[in-house]
């Protein structure tokens, strides 16, 4: 009860309040300005700088495209085909063969 007493007291202060953090949440979503000056680009949601020149913020256009579909790969025998290209048995892992060829030397 105390506490109600007291917000209706400071009513005018609450207010007040709410009205500044309603001010800053509108201020926060102002629309984006890009400043210039010479070289230099600045963004922001506030008035631009002294000295700069504000322009206009243009995106460009987006372009969305379709993805090209691609093929799923064939369930072929790829893998003994490589592994006669790099000369491993198919019980020997990669590993095994480098270290094979790096004792014996390349055949």
């Amino acid at each position: 009860m105390a506490a109600l007493v007291l917000g209706w007291q400071k009513r005018e202060a609450l207010q007040a309040w709410v009205g500044s953090t309603q001010a800053l949440t509108a201020s926060s979503a102002a629309p984006l300005r890009k400043c210039v000056n010479g070289q230099q680009v600045s963004y922001t949601n506030a008035a631009c700088p002294a000295g700069h020149k504000q322009q206009a913020v243009v995106a460009p256009p987006v372009n969305v495209l379709p993805a090209t579909p691609v093929p799923k790969p064939a369930a072929s025998s790829s893998a003994p085909l490589l592994h006669q290209a790099l000369d491993i048995k198919q019980e020997a892992t990669l590993k095994d063969k480098m270290m094979e060829r790096a004792i014996d030397g390349v055949r």
